[in-house]
């Protein structure tokens, strides 16, 4: 083997290793990731992990007890919605 054909080998070989170390952080960091949002209304608080899972649902202020369940249940749907958007693109980013 030639001295420059080692060289690129050599090099190549460190990129890689370089891009496997990258790909490992990122799948660190985002194997703890999580987002939250607010539905508009500010009866909701939800909580998504890096699959767009649903991890935390809180209510705020007690504003569920005077909701109809259809606005409640558009409430928790239109954050759920808003944190995997925003979910969505903390992944793409990473």
């Amino acid at each position: 083997m030639t001295d420059s054909l080692e060289k690129r080998i050599d090099q190549a070989v460190a990129e890689l290793k370089a891009t496997e170390e990258a790909v490992a952080r990122t799948e660190r960091e985002l194997r703890d990731a999580s987002i939250g949002a607010v539905s508009s209304d500010r009866a909701v608080r939800v909580t998504v992990g890096a699959q767009g899972e649903l991890s935390d649902l809180e209510f705020l202020d007690g504003k569920y007890r005077a909701m109809a369940p259809q606005e409640l249940a558009a409430s928790v749907l239109e954050a759920t919605q808003e944190a995997r958007t925003r979910m969505g693109r903390h992944v793409m980013r990473a």
